[in-house]
């Protein structure tokens, strides 16, 4: 079932971090992960060295800070693996009760299930055609250019002469594994927001069918006891089993979201400042490329969890109205209170939150565009 429900690279993904059912963390997480900390130091290092060049720190700026928030992310992810399992086995456990269901399934589900796979396999595309971009200029850097002038991935300060073969090729290498590492976290990670998110909507879809359900058996079998309290429990389990997933989805991914926007937010200016940089100075085309394919693709990120965020909230506001337009006036005094209980739960919509600081919505959006075009000025105002 899990197979079915999970595309092939966030198999391998939860393999990694350990959080996939039965599968134990495996050792090239720490691999992976000890040859890009190594590989920022140098990075880093070179962030002090120019940071009295504008241009060269900005450039330093957009794959350094790229690579810490990828590794960010995934170890954030690796910490809270328990959590997440206990999402990936409440998915699985879903879709197999829907396929066994004797009553009509959810489509709702299944059609959940698949835009999520085709959501995340764009995702992956454009991350890592953000990654070609950086691969592709390095190569024509190490074709046409001279050996003193070959350029990295990411600029680095190294203590020897590392544009000289092979040292280059090997700090090549290592750096392609980083940019992998990175771009493919970030594209792992927000597949599986969208895959959590959509799953809660389905959640949801089955609230709404047991409300009408219980509605219609205690218009019809009024006098059975029995029937309704069956019906009423089974409406106040799915509720609290939606309650309890959104909660952990909100536990998982809002730290995420806090380093997300606040690192994107930063390299959507220095991208942008470098793409109207280069127009200026009439810069090669394909780093103009790189730099408008980066701008872009960091602007659709941010979009992209804010239009999460927004499409959940929405979503659980309509159990609450479906709660109050159930003629509830008309149970007894008994499900009235347990009626008033729900609906008192689902006054307040689930939001997905910037670290607990504010709601993921469109509203927040248009902040972050507005807060990242008044930067955009600042720096250009400073050249």
């Amino acid at each position: 079932m899990l197979n079915e429900i999970f595309i092939k690279h966030h198999q391998i993904g939860l393999r990694i971090i350990g959080a996939w059912p039965t599968c134990p963390l495996i050792m090239g997480y720490y691999f992976g992960m000890g040859i890009s900390v190594f590989l920022m130091i140098f990075a880093v290092w070179n962030v002090v060295e120019v940071y009295d060049d504008l241009e060269v720190l900005m450039d330093n700026l957009v794959s350094s800070i790229g690579c810490v928030l990828g590794l960010c992310k995934i170890t954030i992810f690796y910490l809270k693996h328990k959590s997440l399992t206990l999402v990936i086995n409440t998915i699985s456990d879903d879709h197999l009760q829907n396929s066994k269901c004797e009553e009509p399934r959810s489509e709702v589900m299944l059609q959940n299930s698949t835009r999520s796979q085709l959501i995340s396999k764009c995702i992956i595309v454009m991350y890592n055609s953000m990654n070609m971009t950086y691969v592709l200029r390095t190569l024509a850097s190490y074709v046409v250019d001279e050996v003193q002038d070959r350029k990295f991935l990411a600029q680095v300060t190294f203590p020897v002469d590392a544009r000289q073969s092979p040292l280059y090729e090997f700090i090549f290498i290592g750096q392609v594994i980083t940019a992998s590492i990175c771009f493919n976290s970030n594209a792992f990670i927000e597949g599986m927001l969208v895959t959590a998110v959509l799953h809660a909507s389905s959640k949801i879809n089955l609230v709404q069918r047991e409300i009408s359900t219980f509605s219609t058996t205690y218009s019809t079998n009024m006098n059975d006891r029995t029937l309704t309290l069956v019906a009423l429990k089974r409406l106040v389990q799915k509720h609290l089993e939606f309650v309890k997933f959104s909660q952990v989805i909100q536990e998982i991914f809002s730290p995420v979201t806090f380093f997300h926007i606040f690192s994107l937010t930063l390299l959507q200016v220095t991208s942008a400042y470098l793409f109207l940089d280069g127009l200026e100075k009439g810069s090669e085309p394909i780093i103009l490329i790189h730099n408008a394919t980066l701008a872009m693709s960091l602007l659709v990120s941010t979009g992209y969890y804010c239009i999460v965020g927004e499409y959940l909230t929405n979503q659980s506001e309509v159990i609450f109205n479906d709660l109050y337009n159930c003629m509830w006036y008309t149970f007894s005094n008994q499900d009235k209170k347990a009626v008033n209980f729900m609906l008192a739960k689902a006054r307040e919509p689930v939001h997905l939150t910037v670290g607990k600081f504010s709601n993921l919505s469109l509203i927040y959006l248009t902040s972050i565009m507005k807060t990242s075009f008044s930067y955009l000025s600042v720096v250009r105002a400073a050249r």
